[in-house]
């Protein structure tokens, strides 16, 4: 006899196909063309699917991602979830339908070039999978990790792309980034950053007139480093705001004193803002 968990598995099955052939069959006429949902309640699905699909219910998560698609047609971005899924779930070939699917309608959602390589790589097809690692990695920016990744398993399917590539990052080389690369391995770069961490020390005990002298001091090694100045005008405003709050109460206790010509003084300097902060920039 047949046990209950084989009818299990093939009931789940039949929900499976039978909510891909409803969502393939409920295709509206209009194109999506971007990935950022439109309807507010499609993101609620599509959240929902994901849920289910991790836990490994891949019914629910299907049932879910059909509502999404049917609010929004042809996302890319639920599409290619459905790819996933449907590879979870052991049917490559409708996770390749909906992986081209989602390529089709935009070609700038980067996922997906990934799952169709790695797709393919598990099916033994090379020369496909290569092609979708080499789209991936040719579409990659600066410092993108799945770019890196791409490269990597584009060159141990073909090793000769090497040359490719060589000429390919090497033209996308400025001087700019050149000397960026440099820089990250020069003692100044170092040593501003022991200037910089120093300064954030000094900032978080409150010492903000140390901490501006740190940070001007790793300004002039990496003057390019955003969060260098970044912190010292975080360290002005602090500073800033503590000598207000010095110069009230010294103003207050000079009334008190009788004293009104240095009270005056004091609230002179606390309308016009001076302050000791140091500008880096």
């Amino acid at each position: 006899m047949l046990s209950k968990k084989f009818f299990g598995l093939v009931f789940r099955n039949i929900v499976f196909i039978a909510s891909i052939i409803y969502i393939v069959a409920a295709s509206y006429s209009f194109v999506f063309a971007e990935s950022a949902f439109k309807n507010n309640k499609a993101p609620q699905c599509y959240q929902q699917a994901l849920i289910e699909q991790h836990k490994g219910n891949v019914a629910e998560a299907f049932a879910l991602y059909q509502q999404a698609i049917l609010l929004e047609n042809d996302n890319p971005v639920v599409l290619n979830e459905m790819g996933v899924a449907a590879e979870q779930a052991g049917f490559p070939d409708k996770a390749e339908q909906f992986y081209l699917r989602a390529k089709e309608n935009d070609p700038g959602y980067l996922p997906v070039y990934m799952n169709l390589a790695y797709l393919y790589l598990g099916r033994g097809e090379r020369s496909l999978a290569a092609r979708f690692f080499r789209e991936r990695y040719e579409r990659s920016g600066p410092h993108d990790m799945w770019g890196e990744k791409a490269k990597t398993e584009l060159l141990k399917i073909d090793p000769q792309y090497q040359n490719v590539i060589l000429q390919k990052e090497s033209l996308n080389l400025n001087v700019e980034v050149t000397r960026k690369i440099q820089q990250a391995f020069s003692a100044d770069v170092e040593q501003a950053q022991q200037h910089f961490n120093s300064g954030q020390k000094a900032f978080q005990s409150g010492q903000f007139e140390t901490a501006m002298t740190e940070y001007a001091e790793a300004f002039k090694l990496s003057p390019d480093d955003p969060k260098i100045w970044q912190a010292n005008e975080a360290a002005a405003a602090a500073l800033k705001k503590k000598e207000n709050a010095e110069r009230a109460q010294k103003a207050i206790e000079l009334l008190k004193s009788g004293d009104y010509s240095a009270a005056r003084d004091e609230i002179k300097a606390l309308e016009s803002g001076d302050s000791k902060a140091l500008n880096i920039k």
